[in-house]
């Protein structure tokens, strides 16, 4: 018996430890839990076809390039509207920091990207 609820403990440890964040502590991780929905809702949003090569996003209907400043606050609302099912401002909460991470991951700040740059 001490076997089987040794095994069964770590086993359970292990699912809380996959589970809780590494950079915000949240348990499930709210980019694990919301990111697919976040990043669905921008590639409807914009058009990424040059994302990758050039870290450029265009309106699909105006087809003008859209800063990633803008891409940025667009998706911390499509994390409240994947959240709460709306961007209503009086529902609206701190972004958590492992959002953000993916997010500016995803849509950097140029002007941090060259303060890095030179550094490293």
């Amino acid at each position: 018996k001490n076997n089987n609820a040794t095994s069964s403990t770590s086993t359970s440890s292990q699912s809380i430890a996959e589970s809780v964040c590494s950079i915000c502590g949240c348990t499930p991780c709210k980019w694990v839990e919301y990111g697919q929905a976040v990043i669905s809702l921008m590639m409807q949003a914009y058009n990424h076809s040059q994302h990758a090569e050039n870290e450029q996003l265009y309106d699909f209907d105006t087809n003008e390039r859209v800063h990633n400043e803008t891409a940025r606050a667009v998706a911390c609302k499509c994390i409240q509207y994947s959240k709460f099912g709306t961007i209503c401002v009086a529902k609206s909460r701190p972004v958590p920091k492992c959002v953000m991470t993916y997010i500016e991951m995803l849509y950097p700040d140029k002007k941090e990207k060259d303060k890095k740059n030179k550094k490293g």
